[in-house]
């Protein structure tokens, strides 16, 4: 009997019938069994399991001679119930559609779960590959997450910025349903701005920034202590899009006094040029232990220098209470240096020199009511006496 070849769903299996002999008795299959044929022909993804199969003659009976509907058309596979299915491989750990597509074009995939699932179990509980694989339980191709839902999620990633959440939605591990322009999707649903959504800056509104009070609060926990290292850090990317990187000019209205205010390493003080008193001054630099004037020296260049201690002391406090550099430090209390000496002479100088002036202008005065009083006596003469 010669061979019978058909074409079934594009693949084309070759059956060979062998005649039937004792050592192959009646309804034996020498390679694969009918069924097995038939399976066979059923997957477009299958193409690797079509091999050439051997049937004895005694079975030629069950097998047409030319393609009839039962094997030419679609045969329907008896593939698991969609719940099965999912079951099954949400035990697999794949975590989009392109890693369902490479793990099933292998020979991992058992023969009863689909090539194509989403075609498959289209009216029998198909929603996304995310729900089927479960990296997105029960969420629909294409949907997303409302707000509130989205929200919550993102937050338990703790990202700390624009920039980050950017680098994060493009890494490939954001879910398909958590939307990468969330300013756009959730415009009119809830969205503030990027620090709320993340939840670095819960209820701030994006363009909007914290109170002068709020924001003073907030970065007198950061520990700068200089308007230098405060640029630094601002510039940084750690700070938070509702705290300006000009609070100077951002606040000149609302409280703002100084960076070492705003920042809280001199609270209450001035911008710089608004010292504190002599007295105020004094106390604090002698908390430091500086012993000589190259250890302040070295002191003040090396940026701790609050903004409202002066550089020159000796020049800001020549008139309010300066002495010697040795008795503000407090290394040699009450001793005066040259300087003071000199200031002081100066000083004592300009007060003769001003009570000389005033005593010649009292003279003036004098010399000059004096005059007035002999005038107004010539005046009340009479005339021609």
């Amino acid at each position: 009997m010669r061979d019978q070849p058909w074409k079934a769903r594009n693949h084309l299996a070759r059956v060979t019938l062998a005649p039937a002999t004792p050592a192959h008795s009646a309804g034996a299959v020498v390679r694969n069994s009918t069924a097995d044929v038939l399976d066979l022909m059923q997957d477009d993804d299958d193409d690797e399991r079509y091999t050439p199969v051997t049937v004895t003659e005694s079975q030629a009976a069950t097998i047409p001679a030319e393609p009839s509907t039962a094997i030419s058309g679609k045969v329907a596979r008896s593939f698991r119930s969609f719940e099965d299915a999912r079951a099954y491989v949400r035990t697999l750990g794949l975590k989009s559609k392109k890693k369902w597509e490479a793990w099933y074009k292998t020979d991992a995939r058992p023969y009863d779960i689909p090539s194509t699932p989403a075609r498959m179990y289209k009216s029998s509980g198909w929603t996304s590959y995310g729900d089927f694989l479960g990296f997105a339980n029960g969420k629909v191709a294409g949907a997303f997450r409302s707000f509130a839902d989205a929200r919550a999620y993102v937050r338990t990633l703790s990202l700390k910025s624009k920039k980050k959440w950017e680098a994060w939605s493009s890494s490939g591990k954001r879910p398909h349903d958590i939307p990468a322009n969330p300013n756009v999707t959730y415009a009119s649903t809830g969205w503030t701005s990027y620090g709320d959504f993340l939840g670095y800056a819960v209820g701030k509104v994006a363009g909007a920034f914290h109170t002068f009070e709020d924001a003073r609060a907030y970065v007198r926990t950061l520990g700068l202590k200089s308007q230098k290292e405060w640029e630094a850090w601002s510039s940084s990317g750690k700070r938070p899009h509702d705290i300006p990187a000009n609070p100077k000019v951002t606040y000149a209205s609302t409280g703002w006094t100084s960076y070492g205010d705003f920042l809280g390493y001199a609270e209450g003080q001035g911008a710089r040029g608004s010292f504190r008193s002599f007295e105020g001054a004094r106390t604090y630099v002698r908390t430091l232990g500086l012993k000589s004037k190259d250890a302040w020296e070295a002191w003040k260049r090396s940026g701790a220098r609050l903004c409202d201690i002066p550089g020159r002391p000796d020049v800001v406090y020549a008139s309010s209470g300066w002495l010697s550099l040795g008795d503000f430090l407090g290394y040699a209390g009450g001793k005066v240096t040259g300087a003071y000496k000199r200031n002081a002479a100066v000083a004592g100088l300009r007060a003769l020199q001003n009570d000389a002036d005033n005593d010649e202008k009292d003279e003036q005065d004098e010399d000059d009511e004096d005059e007035d009083a002999r005038r107004r006596k010539q005046a009340k003469r009479p005339r021609g006496g």
